[in-house]
């Protein structure tokens, strides 16, 4: 149970800020296909941290499935997770996107891991919904002629987010944290202070205007741009998750291209949540994730979203429409 917690604690920081520095690049032509180039440096106490805690992971499954002769395991599990070229391709297959690579790259740079690649799509359509972009934004094209591309809300990513951050913060109390070595936990800590991502965006006509976070590059061209302490500065995750105050938005010429209004966030149906009304605070408490995990702990908060739990004294919160039953 431990080691899952650990686990589940680290995989939720690394799917929101385990890419500590990133840029996005998503380019436009008039007749919906495009490129979008991706480049991004995965500090190496990152790296150092995933193979010490899925590593160990996925050796016990390994051996406990496979008896006394388990199949090889990779030198680094980071490595194969982060930049998989055969899992970009099947995202966008999944999506009925068609795509080429123009250019794939991951390489080691010092402790870091450095990955690039730039593929050529050819649906905008189609790639809107297929969760190949990291950066959350609409697209549609009005009766005058222009793109309209805004910057989405989200409040609940936001809020996720700022729990993900004080998860972390009890994590380094825990004695699993403890036990890491002094340079990985020190370089993880700074690396998540030293967030920065940065994503560009150019359309096939001129840009008209740029509001709120997007400053304009050039004629077509326009940028939102996010650095800072993420354990330290909500304000840096408020606006990452579009809850600035001022309206992030672009109008551009559309030069022909017609768009039917999209969004890259992940739209899902409404579903009957697993009620937590009879259960109060304090008490011990199970749960059945959908995938078939149970965790058990003790219930410290419930919302109509969300049940945070504390287990072997770490705190984890599970959203509701991923919980299968509670008990």
């Amino acid at each position: 149970m431990k080691q899952f917690t650990r686990f589940l604690i680290i995989c939720s920081l690394l799917f929101f800020c385990g890419c500590m520095k990133t840029k996005e690049h998503l380019t436009i032509n008039n007749d919906g296909s495009g490129t979008i180039e991706t480049e991004t440096i995965i500090p190496g106490a990152t790296i150092s941290m995933i193979d010490m805690t899925m590593g160990e992971m996925m050796k016990g499954m390994s051996q406990a499935f496979s008896g006394e002769n388990p199949p090889p395991q990779p030198e680094s599990i980071a490595e194969e997770m982060f930049g998989n070229k055969d899992q970009i391709l099947k995202t966008a297959q999944n999506a009925g996107l068609n795509i080429e690579f123009l250019a794939f790259d991951k390489e080691k740079r010092g402790e870091d891991l450095y990955v690039h690649y730039k593929i050529k799509f050819d649906d905008l359509n189609k790639l809107m919904s297929s969760g190949l972009i990291g950066t959350k934004f609409s697209l549609n094209t009005n009766d005058q002629g222009k793109i309209i591309c805004s910057f989405e809300e989200d409040p609940s990513k936001a809020q996720e987010a700022q729990m993900q951050m004080q998860q972390f913060e009890g994590f380094k109390q825990s004695e699993d944290f403890q036990k890491m070595p002094p340079e990985v936990k020190e370089q993880f800590t700074k690396a998540m202070k030293d967030f920065s991502a940065k994503f560009v965006i150019t359309f096939p006509g001129k840009i008209e205007k740029a509001t709120g976070l997007f400053k304009q590059v050039d004629d077509f061209s326009a940028e939102m741009s996010f650095s800072g302490d993420l354990l330290n500065d909500p304000e840096l995750i408020k606006n990452m998750y579009g809850l600035s105050s001022e309206t992030t938005e672009l109008i551009a010429d559309a030069s022909g291209l017609t768009i039917n209004k999209s969004s890259n966030s992940n739209e899902t149906q409404e579903k009957e949540p697993a009620s937590s009304s009879e259960t109060s605070l304090g008490s011990d408490i199970t749960i059945m994730l959908k995938t078939g995990t149970t965790i058990e702990g003790k219930l410290l908060e419930k919302t109509d979203d969300y049940l945070r739990i504390e287990t072997d004294g770490i705190p984890v919160t599970y959203y509701l429409d991923e919980i299968e039953a509670i008990k």
